[in-house]
């Protein structure tokens, strides 16, 4: 399913990705120093940042699993530099419509999260675009 899915991504947007991390024994350390990095990275460049993850998301709240924990999205809203771009988030992961809400709710002006179910559902793997 995650190749799968990191195939049709890589396929939409072409060979112009800043750095794709693939690592099914990820950290949640790790993961948050990478997009870490693309924050500081956008904030200098004036771009703004698209973060996508596909793996596992968490029940209850899509949060994104890794090998020792969890990150939410208020947590990656917390790492945004003041004076940044606000991310545009792709949640190809269980239950992630619990993201989507959370931007509606926040309504905070170029804040978004597309995700792939609604936030009762499981992510469903498709082969292709």
């Amino acid at each position: 399913g995650v190749t799968n899915d990191l195939l049709n991504m890589e396929a939409a947007v072409g060979n112009t990705l800043f750095n794709t991390v693939k690592d099914l024994y990820l950290t949640k350390s790790t993961a948050s120093d990478h997009i870490q990095r693309l924050f500081d990275k956008c904030k200098r460049e004036q771009i703004k940042p698209i973060l996508y993850y596909t793996g596992h998301g968490e029940i209850g709240t899509g949060n994104w699993c890794f090998a020792d924990g969890t990150i939410s999205i208020q947590e990656i809203l917390d790492m945004r530099p003041e004076g940044m771009y606000y991310p545009m988030i792709f949640s190809d992961s269980c239950y992630s419509g619990h993201w989507a809400n959370f931007c509606l709710q926040k309504n905070i002006p170029g804040f978004h999260c597309l995700a792939a179910c609604p936030e009762y559902s499981k992510a469903i793997d498709t082969k292709g675009l």
